[in-house]
C-alpha cells in the first residue's frame, strides 16, 4: 500500500492484497484515513480502515476502527 502524510500528522492509505473476514476471503483492496498527534516519547493514534474484497464469489467488506497509543525507543 501506500501512505500520504500531512503536516498536521493525518494520513490517508491505499493499497491491496488478501481480505479477510467472517464470511470468507478474497482478493480486494483498502483504503484508510486516522491522524497521529501528541507525538513524542509517546504517540496517540486513531485509524478507520475499509477493505473491499471478492471472495466465493459475492463481495466482503470488513472494517477497522483503531485507537491507540505508541511509545517509542
Amino acid at each position: 500500500g501506500q501512505r500520504t502524510t500531512f503536516q498536521n500528522g493525518g494520513y490517508i492509505s491505499l493499497g491491496g492484497g488478501l481480505t479477510l473476514d467472517a464470511n470468507g476471503s478474497g482478493l480486494g483492496m483498502y483504503t484508510s484515513f486516522g491522524m497521529d498527534f501528541g507525538c513524542g516519547s509517546f504517540c496517540f493514534t486513531t485509524e478507520y480502515q475499509q477493505a473491499l474484497g471478492l471472495g466465493g464469489g459475492k463481495l466482503i467488506s470488513p472494517y477497522a476502527l483503531r485507537v491507540g497509543v505508541m511509545k517509542w525507543f
